[in-house]
């Protein structure tokens, strides 16, 4: 902090005589080293110097998962885009794959770094990095830790992790169903998947398609605003038959926001 970012002044500050300093730097520019260490070492620290301590909701921990872009726009050969939204576009930028245990240090959020994923041969996409990072996240977790990740991930992609405990923010037009059949009405085939539930109300050719009732519905209050939520439950995936890992699915009204939100667990926990 003091040195404003710059890696060297800081470590001569912090006592490393002058021929140490050159071959730190010598090591980050020529060097050859594996991230993980480093944040393997930075959690060590953190955690013997104390007051971090991890945020908790319901019993659980949340873990982040995102995209981040380090945007280098003069950099040669930088192949990599990420979207900015005060760009309102994408821009070339080195793309990360963060996970983050979120937590605080005091009154302040404290994120604490787990993995950082760059850019794979292998990656067709930003969508294949997240995926990449979500499957590297839920190795290792607590048992009470759950993956928090943004509308990127799909389900199937969660769901494919054995085991993952997530909770996702996902598109206000997704579609599920119910686990259980319906009965069958004496005429045609049995049906083979469950009745095709939708979390809002769409409108796409002017018809509107209504969103069946909500399972329950839970109002709370935070900072005098009064937070509305609509829980369903025993839901699958839409592609998914019935008897498939079963979904809890929320979808959250408050007063600044200027659309509902659309969450899906696979966690027992309130809305």
């Amino acid at each position: 902090m003091l040195s404003r970012g710059a890696v060297f002044p800081a470590l001569a500050d912090r006592g490393l005589p002058a021929d140490a300093v050159r071959r730190s730097g010598a090591a980050r520019a020529y060097g050859r080293w594996a991230i993980q260490g480093l944040v393997q070492a930075w959690q060590q620290v953190v955690h013997q110097e104390g007051p971090w301590r991890a945020q908790q909701d319901a019993g659980f921990r949340p873990v982040a998962c995102d995209l981040v872009g380090l945007f280098r726009p003069r950099l040669s050969g930088c192949l990599g885009k990420h979207s900015q939204s005060g760009a309102d576009t994408a821009l070339p930028a080195v793309v990360c794959a963060v996970v983050a245990a979120v937590g605080a240090i005091g009154t302040v959020r404290f994120p604490l770094l787990r993995l950082l994923l760059r850019a794979d041969p292998g990656d067709q996409s930003e969508a294949e990095r997240q995926r990449r990072a979500v499957r590297q996240a839920g190795t290792g977790l607590h048992h009470d830790a759950v993956v928090v990740v943004d509308a990127g991930v799909s389900g199937a992609d969660l769901l494919r992790g054995s085991g993952l405990r997530f909770g996702a923010r996902v598109a206000r037009h997704c579609t599920a169903r119910r686990t259980r059949l319906p009965m069958y009405q004496g005429r045609g085939r049995h049906p083979a998947s469950g009745v095709r539930v939708r979390p809002l109300p769409r409108t796409p050719t002017g018809t509107t398609m209504a969103a069946p009732p909500p399972d329950a519905t839970a109002p709370w209050l935070v900072a005098g605003r009064r937070i509305r939520a609509q829980v369903g439950d025993t839901l699958v995936l839409a592609t998914a038959q019935p008897g498939a890992a079963p979904l809890r699915c929320v979808v959250s009204h408050a007063p600044r926001d200027q659309e509902p939100l659309v969450l899906a667990t696979n966690r027992a926990v309130s809305a």
